[in-house]
């Protein structure tokens, strides 16, 4: 668990849009790539923490139905973010966002399937 109401790790919650793309390779392959921000030890020039972190260098290579699972989030999302607090806290009605979404991921014969309640 990363914080009291949120078990989302900070690189995952800062997660936005278009952060998920491919490479086709001359091999015949493809490589999905993640780009996200990282936190710890991100400091300006005089040595002050930046909270807000910075974008990774390196992104992270990832499997074809992770890929998958963030274009399902990128269509349920309204927002920039990929998990905002709506998504990722389940919040309440009335609350900023509108109603909660609960979606539940399953991968099954290389697709990602996505039923949200």
């Amino acid at each position: 668990m990363h914080g009291r109401n949120n078990p989302l790790p900070p690189v995952v919650q800062h997660l936005v849009k278009g952060c998920c793309t491919h490479e086709d390779r001359k091999d015949g392959t493809v490589r999905y790539k993640v780009t996200g921000r990282h936190f710890k030890g991100v400091t300006d020039d005089e040595g002050n923490t930046i909270p807000e972190g910075e974008v990774r260098l390196d992104p992270w290579i990832v499997l074809e139905f992770v890929a998958q699972a963030i274009a399902v989030v990128e269509e349920l999302e309204a927002g920039n973010l990929l998990f905002s607090r709506s998504f990722s806290r389940g919040h309440r009605h009335g609350s900023e966002g509108g109603d909660a979404v609960t979606a539940r991921f399953s991968y099954s014969h290389g697709q990602v399937a996505c039923s949200a309640e």
